[in-house]
């Protein structure tokens, strides 16, 4: 079986209430669309958690004449992106982290994996979590226990000059896939879904990571263990 790390770059100060307590902080998926995140080119995303992404195809305005029963053409009307969203949707809070997998054999370098513009993109400190089960399963714990579903997994990045269908919060243009995102999002299915950011706390995080600066992530190498 594959082991898989995690690591969530973030601004000194939230790191380290990360990784003393447990605070997971989570935007909704409203917010990266909006002008709070307008400036952030890593984050800020038109299409983040809408519904679907529709490709208008384009078509041609005609008028028919009221004597000869003839169609003249008017005007063309031009291709473009359409958009549905949902206010369910837009309730929904993320945590988003950096994710990849740890082959069978062979060592794998961090600077290798992890691209320079996330390292430096995100934070000036990264919390690397070498045991993503537990922390996945904390994080589900907190979340239940404060009233929220809850669900997780990898980001599909589709292209978008081209993608026709559904969105949501596990679905994302391609131009973010350097990103590599593992998403848990937490919602409640029924009362006030007014999009709000949640704040849970899973307690300290020695056991199952690493705090260090972002920029000593390309030193980081994991080899595989000696046999015998």
């Amino acid at each position: 079986m594959r082991h898989a790390i995690l690591v969530k770059f973030q601004q000194r100060h939230y790191a380290e209430a990360l990784y003393r307590d447990g605070h997971i902080y989570m935007n909704p998926l409203r917010y990266f669309r909006g002008q709070e995140c307008k400036y952030e080119d890593e984050r800020h995303d038109l299409n983040e958690g809408i519904e679907t992404h529709m490709q208008m195809k384009g078509a041609t305005l005609r008028m028919q004449d009221p004597v000869t029963g003839e169609y003249k053409d008017i005007a063309w009307l031009t291709r473009g992106t359409g958009r549905v969203c949902n206010s369910g949707l837009d309730s929904i809070t993320v945590y988003c982290l950096f994710y990849f997998e740890v082959p069978e054999e062979g060592s794998v370098r961090f600077g290798e994996v992890v691209p320079e513009r996330v390292w430096r993109g995100f934070g000036d400190t990264a919390l690397v979590i070498y045991n993503p089960t537990v922390f996945c399963a904390r994080v589900k714990k907190a979340a239940t226990a404060a009233g929220f579903e809850h669900s997780q997994g990898q980001v599909e990045y589709v292209d978008l000059s081209k993608y026709h269908g559904e969105m949501g919060p596990f679905r994302k243009d391609n131009r973010f896939s350097y990103q590599r995102e593992l998403r848990i999002a937490v919602y409640k299915l029924s009362g006030n879904t007014e999009p709000a950011a949640v704040s849970l706390y899973i307690g300290n995080l020695s056991d199952i990571a690493l705090l260090i600066p972002a920029h000593q992530v390309p030193l980081l190498v994991i080899e595989p263990a000696e046999s015998g």
